[in-house]
Formats: structure tokens, sequence, C-alpha cells
């Protein structure tokens, strides 16, 4: 079941950027496209196995994992509403997928690994620990999660102050203890820090279950 609150905030959300004919929006779109992509690309085609099957979760439109070697890998889109997954158009998804983050349509460990962009800072506290729980369901033992988490630091939430671009994002990283978070799941932490192929924008943080 979809939580039809969040349905609407984010379908607003994505009605209000269903042109790219605003400045903003076209600049967001090649930035995404030209930089972000390269730095999703490079983590998780280290981290993910050449195959299996491999869930964005909150894929908007999947405009920054476009670039990740397809190989033997089956892509997933999956986003709340339905809006951002009517305009993909990364070729590398295979299916699909409306569903609600808390409460994912998959049978318990079915997934080989999990990845998002700029979707956990929506969420507060409470709500990323039954988030990452909700990614233990799923995961297959040895799996892995890529996340790409927006840095309390970076240039776009400084732009953000000043004019609002998303909905509200409580948790972005740098704004409470990862360690803690994470010590609320059986994951372990493998690998965290920054890359400047996106100038500094995200802290990708990456984690296995055991």
């Amino acid at each position: 079941m979809i939580d039809l609150e969040s349905k609407n905030i984010w379908d607003k959300h994505w009605s209000k950027k269903s042109s790219l004919n605003t400045l903003f929006e076209r600049f967001a779109r090649f930035y995404r496209r030209t930089f972000i992509s390269r730095v999703v690309s490079k983590y998780c085609d280290k981290y993910f196995k050449e195959r299996g099957v491999y869930l964005e979760a909150g894929s908007g439109t999947a405009d920054s994992s476009f670039r990740i070697p397809k190989r033997k890998r089956v892509f997933i889109a999956c986003d709340i509403s339905v809006f951002p997954l009517l305009r993909i158009e990364n070729k590398n998804i295979d299916i699909k997928l409306q569903a609600d983050i808390f409460k994912l349509p998959l049978v318990d460990e079915s997934i080989d690994g999990i990845y998002n962009i700029g979707v956990m800072e929506h969420f507060t506290f409470d709500e990323n620990v039954r988030i990452l729980h909700e990614f233990e369901r799923v995961l297959k033992p040895r799996g892995v999660i890529v996340l790409f988490w927006p840095w309390k630091y970076c240039w776009v939430e400084i732009v953000s102050k000043l004019k609002p671009l998303f909905p509200p994002s409580p948790s972005m990283f740098g704004t409470f203890d990862f360690n803690e978070l994470i010590s609320t799941t059986e994951l372990l932490k493998v690998w965290e820090g920054l890359s400047i192929l996106d100038g500094f924008i995200h802290k990708i943080v990456v984690m296995t279950k055991l």
C-alpha cells in the first residue's frame, strides 16, 4: 500500500517539473547527466556484481543512473510517483515500479543491490531507520547498498536555502550521526567518502548485508 500523503507531495513536485523549459530544470538535468551520473556509474559498477537484480529506490526519472554499465544486470526503477517513471529515458531500466519505499512489493532477499541518489535526506532519522530495515529485508545476503546522500555543505544545499528547490530535507548528510543510524541495522559500512566528479555534492555510503 502506498502512503497517499507522501504520494501527493511527490506528485505535486514532479508535476511542477513536468516541463524542461525553465532555466533551472535545463541546468539541473544537464548537471545530473553530465556530472552526477559519472559518480553513480563509478561506484555502482565498482560495488555491484556484473550479474544480478538492482533496485533504484526513489528513482525519479533515473537521469543520474543511465551511465551504469548494463553488463548482465537487471535494473528496476522504483518511485512513489508515477509521473517521473513515465518520463524515464534511461535505456538501462528494465522494470518501472510505482511503490512506497517503506513497503516495497518485493519478496525477502530477492534483490542483489539497492541504490539511490538524493533520496534519504528527505526523511527523518526514524524514517531512515525504517527504510534501511526495509532495504535489509529485500536484500540478499552479501548484497550491497550504495547511497548518494547530499552533504549539508554542498552548493546545492546553499542554493536551496535561498530558494527551496525540493520538498523538505531534514537529514542532509552531516546533520546527524550516520554511525548511530547504521547501528540500528545489521548492515556493515564498507566505505564512505566524497567525490570531486559531482562537485562534492554527495556523501557516497556503501553498505553490505552480512
